[in-house]
């Protein structure tokens, strides 16, 4: 993930669409079909979110997303600077 620290909000504002994380309102990226390396070093494209890191209290493992009428589970994080949290869904 690149550290773009407050310029993250500007980003999310611009790319950002509406998500249901348990049940709680948030604006977050999504990236589908996204190359994902998981730490066992495995590679594997899978679709990603990333929202502000003060949503981590409710994106956690096993969390349910709604996209639109898409619905995932949080399988993983991936990254956290600070400003922006980044999982993997399945």
């Amino acid at each position: 993930m690149i550290d773009f620290g407050p310029l993250h909000d500007a980003l999310r504002s611009t790319f950002g669409e509406p998500v249901t994380v348990a049940g709680q309102e948030l604006t977050g990226v999504v990236t589908h079909d996204a190359e994902v390396q998981f730490e066992s070093g495995m590679i594997d494209r899978r679709t990603t979110l990333e929202v502000p890191s003060s949503a981590r209290e409710y994106v956690r493992r096993g969390a349910h997303v709604e996209i639109g009428s898409d619905t995932y589970t949080v399988d993983q994080p991936l990254a956290d600077d600070g400003h922006m949290l980044r999982v993997v869904l399945r």
